[in-house]
């Protein structure tokens, strides 16, 4: 048997006081400029946890590009910090010893390194290795 959904959409004026207190609220908590960020926050808001999940994979890549992006304007702090979000993005939905984060781990001991911070650097050296 086949399940089947009949749905009624009404048209709703955009003035519409009630529409405005009910949409209100969930406005300003999923607020921020970034479009995806607030999509994520409206999936969270709904207990919809298998959606919010989705968007994991795609912040942890983008933190990535961001970290590259700010090595090569040898923004070395604002790098590392980059490369530990997506590190811990990647953590959310992979083992810590996965080859994907052999690069990240590998990038923020480079950050490390030229921030002068060796032992750092040093444990971010080794994660990397367990990667391998």
């Amino acid at each position: 048997m086949n399940d089947c959904w009949i749905i009624n959409l009404i048209n709703v004026n955009k003035d519409d006081e009630q529409l405005y207190e009910l949409t209100n609220d969930i406005r300003i908590q999923i607020e921020n400029p970034i479009i995806i960020i607030r999509l994520g926050k409206l999936l969270l808001l709904n207990n919809d946890y298998c959606h919010a999940d989705y968007f994991a994979p795609s912040l942890a890549g983008l933190h990535h590009l961001l970290g590259s992006m700010d090595n090569k304007n040898k923004n070395y702090r604002a790098a590392c910090f980059q490369f530990e979000e997506s590190s811990k993005l990647f953590l959310s939905f992979i083992p810590q010893d996965n080859q994907i984060l052999s690069a990240t781990y590998n990038n923020i001991e480079s950050m490390y390194y030229q921030d002068d911070q060796h032992d750092q650097a040093i444990i971010y050296y080794k994660k990397a290795l367990q990667c391998q």
